[in-house]
């Protein structure tokens, strides 16, 4: 690739050392272009010192490794298409170049075992099939997401009933039942025979209460004691 793009930019081959060493960065990467500089002659000298020391068999078994062992983790800032990208440009480099079903293989075991067993039932022949799986597989969880997000504050939220047919939980006071005092169905502070006769003692009038406290009159016991006997048989007082 650095060579499409000296190509690219039209750099004459031989400028490319001169480009190559001006495009090192890094204080250890510049230390170690110091050490060798004196023995480049060439830009073919150059690209092998520095594939010799940064891409050795050695580096490349470390890269080896985090391909095959390397796990997913949902908060470590990648996406599941990201950490695709992220180890399929990685193994790119490796020499012997791995193929793309090789590349799926690996990087299919770094997802948890649902989105495992998804890759497994569809058929992936690149890595291009792959990332589209994923990204789909992205959309989803943010459908997801946004469905259990619970309603802000200030909205509306109906209470729950369990039955909304007859058993239910009614809230605030129920209804007062008014009395109406000039109600035609209290009638001398009775209510009459179509009510249930309760009694009303503030409206029963003041002289049937006391109906038993009444003061005896002589005169009226007399009358009435008169009546009652039979005729000839009256006592003279």
């Amino acid at each position: 690739q650095w060579e499409e793009f000296l190509q690219f930019r039209g750099i004459p081959p031989q400028h490319w050392l001169i480009v190559a060493k001006r495009s090192i960065t890094g204080s250890v990467s510049k230390q170690w272009l110091e050490a060798i500089s004196s023995k480049l002659a060439s830009y073919e000298q150059f690209k092998s010192e520095f594939l010799g020391t940064w891409w050795s068999p050695a580096q490349q078994g470390l890269v080896k490794c985090k391909l095959y062992q390397s796990r997913y983790e949902k908060g470590g800032g990648l996406t599941l298409s990201a950490h695709l990208l992220k180890f399929a440009t990685m193994a790119s480099y490796l020499e012997p170049r791995l193929t793309d079903q090789e590349i799926i293989e690996a990087i299919r075991s770094h997802y948890p075992l649902k989105i495992q067993e998804l890759l497994v039932s569809t058929k992936l022949n690149t890595v291009a099939e792959f990332l589209e799986v994923l990204k789909r597989l992205e959309l989803m969880e943010e459908r997801e997401d946004v469905s259990d997000v619970p309603p802000r504050s200030g909205q509306y939220q109906p209470p729950f009933q369990a039955n909304r047919g007859r058993n239910y939980r009614q809230e605030g006071p129920g209804p007062v039942r008014q009395v109406r005092q000039n109600d035609q169905s209290y009638q001398g502070g009775w209510r009459n025979s179509s009510g249930r006769g309760n009694f009303r003692r503030d409206e029963y009038p003041r002289d049937r209460r006391n109906f038993g406290n009444r003061e005896r009159n002589p005169e009226n016991e007399r009358e009435n004691d008169a009546r009652g006997r039979p005729p000839g048989n009256t006592e003279e007082n």
